[in-house]
């Protein structure tokens, strides 16, 4: 469930969410089934936003999901 709400307040673009969810353990690097992080899903959205303040708190960027990306 944890992984869910930040994957969609990453798609959402939802900083404030994202801030609220940072406390939670393995934040901001928890994968869904695509092995995707919240970096990924706020990047495909465009949300640059909440991307650079994934980065601040340690998305591990250069990650890649099941497709390799």
């Amino acid at each position: 469930m944890v992984t869910s709400s930040v994957l969609i307040a990453a798609e959402m673009g939802g900083v404030r969410e994202l801030s609220e969810l940072s406390v939670v353990r393995g934040f901001p690097n928890l994968r869904n089934k695509q092995k995707e992080t919240a970096a990924h899903v706020a990047a495909g959205a465009g949300h640059i936003e909440a991307l650079s303040f994934l980065n601040m708190k340690g998305a591990q960027l250069s990650a890649e999901d099941s497709r390799a990306e």
